[in-house]
């Protein structure tokens, strides 16, 4: 590839995940096909019309972190900006207060106050093998410019934050 492709991907990816547009991320398909095998989601709470990955979902109208998750078995693609601790401390309420296990998709950030704070104290973290391909709305498929983990919050092991490096997940390669 060219150094004015890469530059051009690079550009996209910016304008196509602005803030602003963070919401229109699609989780990859085969990724969520091997978690929801695990898991049998009831419901994704981080979704609209044109992403959500089961058939009951709350947009951004019903407000995710102001609606009860009380006992459901939650997939969750956040947005990646500046409330995504906000996302993790309602994700860890939802386990340890109500009985919900929640799965969420996020960024490798590994040295983010949200990753210590709630992810390792709380969560089974999966490192992910490669680069996620999101579909960006209108913008096409792109891969991620960072690495991606799923976190998992059990009621049966709240509190106890586990570490699990895995190649890649079953059924997922």
């Amino acid at each position: 590839m060219t150094a004015a492709a890469c530059a051009t991907l690079t550009i996209r990816w910016r304008t196509a995940t602005s803030p602003s547009q963070a919401t229109i991320w699609r989780t990859p398909e085969p990724l969520f096909r091997a978690l929801d095998q695990e898991f049998r989601f009831t419901i994704d709470v981080a979704a609209d019309d044109g992403n959500a990955v089961v058939d009951r979902y709350l947009d951004a109208a019903r407000d995710a972190l102001e609606q009860p998750w009380h006992g459901e078995t939650v997939f969750c693609n956040p947005p990646y900006g500046r409330d995504l601790a906000r996302w993790l401390e309602k994700a860890v309420v939802e386990c340890q207060e109500h009985g919900s296990t929640v799965v969420m998709l996020l960024p490798a950030r590994t040295g983010n106050a949200w990753f210590h704070r709630y992810c390792l104290r709380h969560g089974e973290v999966r490192f992910i093998k490669g680069r996620q391909n999101f579909h960006l709305g209108g913008a096409g498929r792109s891969n991620a410019p960072f690495d991606s983990m799923v976190v998992v919050f059990r009621p049966d092991r709240a509190g106890a934050g586990t570490f699990t490096a895995q190649p890649t997940f079953p059924f997922y390669t």
